[in-house]
């Protein structure tokens, strides 16, 4: 069984993505996946993103990413998307936004020590 994916690109502060990518290295899985497991949770719990403030994701650097995901999961997302009067990458943002918080405080957080040495 073939199962047809679409690339979805969404615009984003490089910061972001950079915390998406820690946060996946710490899971051990992929920026992808975090994606997907952000809209797949909004989309099945129904969670509305509406009220979160994404303009902090588009500050400094941005950056184009793109996602593959499957067409029905791209149906409901733009679904949802025109429902709530939002963009696509408006979605993914939040999306991912609250998923971020929402695990952020399940996670200990990360100690890293730096020593100068002069010499």
């Amino acid at each position: 069984m073939k199962v047809h994916l679409v690339a979805v690109p969404f615009k984003s502060a490089k910061w972001f993505i950079v915390n998406v990518d820690r946060f996946a290295a710490r899971h051990k899985i992929t920026r992808s996946q975090v994606i997907k497991q952000a809209i797949s949770e909004m989309l099945s719990n129904n969670i509305d993103v509406t009220n979160i403030d994404d303009r902090e994701t588009l500050r400094g650097d941005k950056v184009l990413c793109t996602v593959k995901m499957r067409d029905e999961m791209l149906q409901k997302l733009d679904d949802y998307a025109m429902q709530h009067r939002l963009t696509r990458s408006e979605t993914i943002r939040r999306a991912v936004l609250y998923y971020l918080s929402k695990h952020e405080k399940e996670d200990p957080p990360i100690r890293i020590r730096v020593e100068y040495l002069r010499i």
